[in-house]
């Protein structure tokens, strides 16, 4: 870096308190300053899988890296099975909770036809609004019944679905005693 130049083109000089108190930084660092801490070099990887190769008897890493990558090859598998297990359990389960809520519609329709039919050979407005009430509590209780029900089996499938993939987590995430 060239020196500073004043206006005149002439190069400025530092005044001398400051030139030597800058000294020391400007010296090579070929020795450690005496305030600060040595560093530990960093070892590379390759440096330490070496030094672990010669810690240990032959081939006991590599046994160890085998033995490991098995295990976890088989837990994947393990896994693997089970979220097919539980993807077919909700599959089946869902077309089960379909096929109910199609069930509770056709009685409902069922239902609403009926009410509508015996609307028909009524006479008077009194007999018409007994008719009405009787069919509002029937509905209601119908709609009861079948919320349960589905709620039910929701809850089921639900439970079902998922035991294939809890035990097998539960026994792929067990420690290793």
């Amino acid at each position: 870096m060239a020196p500073p130049r004043h206006k005149a083109g002439k190069p400025t000089q530092a005044p001398e308190p400051v030139t030597k108190a800058l000294a020391p930084m400007a010296a090579p660092h070929d020795e450690p300053v005496a305030h600060s801490a040595p560093q530990p070099e960093a070892k590379s990887s390759q440096a330490q899988m070496e030094h672990h190769a010669q810690m240990e008897p032959d081939g006991l890493a590599l046994n160890h890296a085998r033995e490991a990558f098995v295990r976890l090859k088989q837990a994947s598998e393990e896994t693997s099975q089970a979220f097919e297990a539980t993807y077919k359990l909700t599959n089946s389960g869902l077309t089960t909770l379909g096929l109910k809520g199609v069930e509770a519609l056709k009685a409902n329709s069922d239902h609403h036809f009926a009410f509508w039919h015996s609307l028909m050979g009524l006479r008077s407005p009194s007999e018409a609004l007994s008719l009405h009430s009787d069919y509002v509590v029937k509905q209601f209780a119908n709609l009861k019944a079948q919320t349960s029900d589905l709620v039910a089996t929701a809850q089921q499938i639900a439970l079902e679905s998922s035991q294939p993939l809890k035990a097998t987590l539960a026994k792929t995430l067990k420690p290793a005693v």
